[in-house]
């Protein structure tokens, strides 16, 4: 066998490997990071040889979280005194991490009353919670 493949998160491939440094084995692991996760990643291998375990390096992994927030706020750019008066604000993020824990803070002007506000979400997006003592936390 020249070639193996294979996947899930623990590799075992047996391999019979002549004496001289051009004869290895090489492998490719690839696989997606949990777009939740921060912190640090620590990895190493082991192998088999004869009954006489060997182990690689470790390899350490610093992982940070890296978002792309866009805050958009759309409103009439003139309207009549007395009329109602409507803005939107959305926020998205273009990631590729996870945006945990963001506060959107909106403090609408005096001069509009009567103010009321709802908020959804599209997508896999949640709210966690909301305030109305200044303005508009979602979390």
């Amino acid at each position: 066998m020249s070639g193996a493949t294979g996947s899930g998160r623990v590799l075992d491939v047996s391999a019979d490997i002549p004496y001289g440094t051009g004869n290895r084995v090489l492998i490719t692991l690839t696989g997606t990071l949990n777009p939740s996760f921060t912190g640090d990643i620590v990895n190493s291998a082991t192998a088999l040889a004869d009954g006489q375990p060997v182990l690689s390096n470790t390899v350490t992994t610093h992982i940070v979280n890296k978002t792309a927030l866009q805050l958009v706020k759309i409103g009439p750019a003139e309207t009549v005194a007395g009329q109602p008066i409507a803005y939107i604000i959305y926020i998205t993020n273009f990631g590729p991490s996870v945006a945990n824990a963001v506060e959107l803070d909106d403090v609408v002007p005096n001069e509009v009353q009567n103010v009321s506000w709802k908020a959804h979400t599209a997508g896999n997006a949640t709210i966690q919670g909301a305030t109305q003592e200044r303005g508009t936390t979602l979390c």
